[in-house]
């Protein structure tokens, strides 16, 4: 997934009236930060990224995980499929999109 990738998904969401925004490397941390407080509460319903937010970044009500990419890492996969699996007040569920254009090939031997 690109940067360009990234702006292009988010830019698809805005035009069919979702909020979105996208936060990668080339933003000022000051930008980025912005961004997550306006995703946190709310105003934007759909955050895309690319390498920001796949560590160490912990926003429990996240019910909804799209990837975009393939990977061959399974501990990749499942932090990235963790962002939304975590427990919070009031979530029911997670809804995970796969939208790679092949199978991952994760690790076996793992």
């Amino acid at each position: 997934c690109t940067v360009q990738h990234a702006q292009d998904l988010a830019a698809a969401f805005c035009q069919q009236g979702v909020p979105a925004a996208c936060v990668h490397g080339g933003m000022s941390a000051r930008e980025r930060a912005n961004l997550l407080d306006q995703h946190q509460r709310g105003t934007l319903a759909v955050l895309t990224n690319v390498a920001i937010l796949t560590e160490g970044y912990d926003d429990p009500s996240i019910a909804c995980v799209l990837m975009t990419r393939p990977t061959k890492s399974t501990g990749l996969y499942t932090q990235c499929v963790g962002r939304g699996l975590r427990l919070a007040e009031g979530k029911q569920d997670c809804l995970v999109l796969d939208f790679t254009d092949r199978l991952h090939e994760l690790d076996r031997g793992s």
